[in-house]
This record gives structure tokens, sequence and C-alpha cells, in this order.
């Protein structure tokens, strides 16, 4: 989420990056390579959740949970499926 606010410096307006909060990642997707995270931002409404590059954000704890929560997923659909398989073909 890039936005920027105005801040008076000796009577001239200099605009900075605000900054966000990360109240947490919802999802992830890799476009052309690079990695983006939707982000659901500290104070903002679910609506107005973006997605994110990497270098966008400073929040390297949230990545690495989210990461770790993204490989139980998949590693329970994974095993879930190979019970569903097996079970299966056990029925024949």
């Amino acid at each position: 989420m890039k936005s920027v606010e105005k801040t008076q410096e000796k009577g001239s307006s200099v605009e900075t990056p605000a900054e966000y909060k990360v109240e947490r990642i919802l999802d992830k997707k890799i476009v052309g390579g690079k990695v983006f995270y939707f982000i659901k931002w500290f104070g903002y409404d679910i609506r107005e959740a973006t997605w994110e590059p990497t270098e966008n954000l400073n929040c390297p704890k949230k990545i690495d949970d989210f990461e770790v929560v993204m490989k139980r997923v998949q590693s329970n659909l994974t095993s879930n499926s190979a019970e569903q398989v097996s079970y299966t073909s056990n029925l024949n």
C-alpha cells in the first residue's frame, strides 16, 4: 500500500512514504517470479487489503509465520489426497 504523507520542513512541503502496520498476511502469489503477499492492514477494513511485493514489507516474523502455516496446510492437503487414493483403491 503505497501512499504519501506531507510534512512541513521550514516552510516547504516534503513527501515521505507513509508507514502502515501489517495486521496479518492473508495469501501469497508469485507473478513473473516475484513474490506478493495479500496484506490486511492494521486499522483498515479487510476490503482495503492489498497485494504487496516482499520488498515493500518490513515484517519478517509475520512472513515466516505465514509460510510455516502454508507448509502445514499443503502437507495436510497432500497427505489427505494420498489417503483418499489409497482408500479408493482398496474398494476395488
